[in-house]
């Protein structure tokens, strides 16, 4: 049997096109390594290949008089996954309050390191906490508001509190 030319360079440009495809392991996406906290910080939500938010679920273990109620921070991780960027966290009160901390580097215990807190009435800004850095809280606006999602959404006061797995 005689394949027409016409099927022959079909054929060939249909193996060229598949050869180009890339493969699929590249498009898998991959998980953040860690939660960078100490004590009992579990994973609670990936938000995108470099982005995690974990919750602390051992909040008495430094200080069991504390009247943090809640938890949670967002870890962001460099392109290649394994240095952190930056770091924003919120301690929640039983007053309602939330005290925000931003880190915009990941080692905020060097000389010079770039952070700011403030305090938030429900998702209002309420005051400074302690050192005022407008500019790094405006980089860091949709951080913040991925947080409050995320204690709205992932309630610690669910039964039994919300770990889940991804």
């Amino acid at each position: 049997m005689v394949i027409p030319l016409r099927i022959k360079v079909q054929l060939t440009a249909a193996i060229i096109a598949t050869l180009m495809l890339p493969f699929p392991a590249g498009a898998v996406p991959r998980k953040v390594p860690y939660c960078a906290g100490l004590g009992d910080e579990q994973a609670i939500r990936q938000v995108d290949n470099f982005t995690i938010i974990c919750r602390d679920f051992d909040l008495n273990r430094l200080n069991p008089d504390s009247k943090v109620i809640d938890k949670i921070s967002l870890y962001r991780f460099n392109f290649n996954g394994l240095d952190l960027d930056s770091i924003e966290s919120m301690d929640v009160y039983n007053s309602g309050q939330k005290l925000v901390l931003i880190f915009g580097n990941r080692n905020q215990a060097a000389t010079g390191s770039v952070y700011t807190d403030f305090w938030l009435q429900g998702r209002k800004f309420d005051k400074w906490a302690s050192k005022a850095n407008p500019d790094l809280l405006e980089l860091r606006r949709s951080d913040v508001t991925l947080l409050l999602d995320t204690l709205e959404n992932f309630p610690l006061k669910s039964s039994p509190p919300v770990r889940p797995s991804f």
